[in-house]
Parts: structure tokens; sequence; C-alpha cells
């Protein structure tokens, strides 16, 4: 059996290649493999198969979703290209519906939090903020960036996409100031912090760092879910006179970042932003194997 993110990854790589049919097939193979993954999985074959036509596979599995009380975001669902085929169906608009009632129960409920790692030396600490990948649990957030001379900050968004599934949105830019503020409070020494995030946290922490809403000395980006920049390049001639250092480190299984990473390196280089580059061979949507090693390098790095 295939380990999940491995899965992912070829998910993504029929998807990109545009064998939607393919993906289809591969995500019902295997869903039944991952219990703990069948919202992601539920997802990825719903949206394949009604981008290949196959409305009686998406809207079957649609109903499973919605009858073990899962949900989706009704936004993602209705934004997506992929689902124009069940548009206007009565089973798709009344689970879109129904998805809209979860989501809003799950809002009145959720509330963003903040997790710390204080260090063993005495404040002011240094500051590194790591923001979650989409639906990661938070034990893997301290697992894999715990373990630095820095105080740990690692926060939880307060937008939900499905059941205690978080997720980083341009919406939650001021939630992540407000921690900010907050850690200067606790002892954060000040002008001291780093950025860094996974998956969709990663583009997130990117932004964040490129536009200045949170002033950083640098941004670590782990597997970033992005496929570019070019909505906040404005901002990186600023950010590149700034002194900001971006570091990047992703598995080269991992279709998404593995196409984008190298251009937005490029991109960021080019305008004068200090820019490194970890690429692992064998790894797919997941942190490098060597993370725990690699972890003090990007920081020596991005905050020399």
């Amino acid at each position: 059996m295939s380990e999940y993110p491995t899965v992912a990854a070829r998910l993504g790589a029929l998807r990109a290649a545009g064998d939607d049919a393919a993906a289809a097939a591969l995500a019902e193979s295997e869903r039944h493999r991952h219990p703990g993954e069948a919202h992601s999985l539920d997802w990825w074959l719903i949206s394949a198969a009604a981008a290949a036509g196959d409305r009686d596979t998406a809207l079957r599995v649609l109903d499973d979703v919605l009858a073990r009380g899962d949900w989706f975001s009704p936004d993602r669902m209705r934004e997506t290209g992929d689902f124009d085929s069940l548009t206007g169906d009565e089973r798709f608009e009344r689970a879109v519906a129904v998805c809209g009632e979860r989501r809003d129960q799950a809002l009145l409920h959720a509330r963003p939090a903040l997790t710390l790692q204080r260090p063993p030396s005495p404040p002011p600490w240094p500051v590194l903020l790591t923001l979650h990948g989409n639906g990661e649990p938070m034990a893997s957030v301290l697992r894999q960036w715990s373990g630095t001379p820095r105080l740990l900050a690692a926060p939880l968004s307060g937008s939900v996409s499905g059941p205690a599934r978080f997720v980083w949105a341009a919406a939650t830019t001021g939630e992540v100031r407000r921690h900010v503020t907050t850690l200067a409070d606790l002892g954060a020494s000040n002008g001291d912090l780093v950025l860094g995030g996974f998956d969709r946290g990663g583009y997130h922490a990117l932004r964040l760092a490129l536009t200045g809403a949170v002033k950083a000395r640098g941004a670590i980006v782990v597997a970033p879910a992005m496929n570019d920049i070019d909505e906040i390049a404005d901002s990186i001639p600023v950010a590149a006179a700034a002194g900001l250092r971006v570091a990047f480190a992703y598995g080269n299984d991992d279709h998404r970042p593995a196409a984008a990473v190298p251009r937005v390196a490029a991109q960021l280089r080019k305008a004068g932003v200090e820019t490194l580059v970890e690429s692992r061979d064998g790894v797919a949507r997941e942190y490098p194997p060597d993370f725990a090693t690699l972890l003090p390098d990007l920081l020596s790095f991005v905050a020399p």
C-alpha cells in the first residue's frame, strides 16, 4: 500500500496532466486504504470524476461524504471549475446548501489559537512563527519545527474547510498579525521574527513576508501549495530592499512545488531577494525526511 503523500502526489500529477478519469480511478481505489485521509481522497475523487464528466460517481461519493457528517467548503465547491458539470443538479445544490450550514456552525465554534514552545534561555526570544498546512494536525507542526533556539509559535487558523480542518487564506492575515502582537507582550525579541509554513501555510507565510503584512527577517517555505506569486509581485522589490531572505524545501515528487518553486526562486533572485532552494528526490507531499537537521541550516540562511 502506498503512503498517502505518494498517492496525493500521483493524483496531483494526473490532474495536472489532464487525465481526470485516471485520477478518479486512483482516488476510488485508494479511498478505503487510507481512512484517515477520507476527506482529502473524497475531494480528489469527486472533483476528478466531475471534471471527467462522471456525474454519477461524483454525486454518489458526495452523498457518502454528507452521510458520515463530513462537509467541504461551499465556496470552494462553487469556485472550482471542476464542479461545473454538477451545477444546477438538485443533489449537488442540496449538498452545497448542507455544506454551507455545517460550515456556518463550525465557524461559530472556531477560535484562533496559539501554541508556544519556549526555549530554555531567558527572554527576549527570537521567534519562529510557523503556519500549519491545510488540515495538518498541531502535533505534526510541533514535531517538525521544534528544537531551535527560537520561541516556537504555532497558530491554529480560525478558518475551516471541513470538520477539524483548519486552513489559511488571505482573510486570516489579521489573525497572524494579532498573534505577533501577543508574542511581543510575552517576551519576543523585537524585530527578530522568522515566518515558516508547510503546504498552504507555506504559501501564506511567504505572502505575509513578501507583502510586509508581518515584519519578518525571512521565510522558510516547505512544500508550498502554490503555482506562482504573481498576485504579490509588486511587493517583491520592497521586500528585497528590506533585506528579506527566503528558503524553500520540497520533494521533487510533489508536482506542484516542484514546478513552481524554481520559477518563483528565479523571480525572487532577479528582484534581489536572497533565496535558497533545497529539494529532495523521492519525497512527495510531505516534509523532507531530514527536515530536523535541515531546519537549522534554513534558519541560518534566512536570519544570519
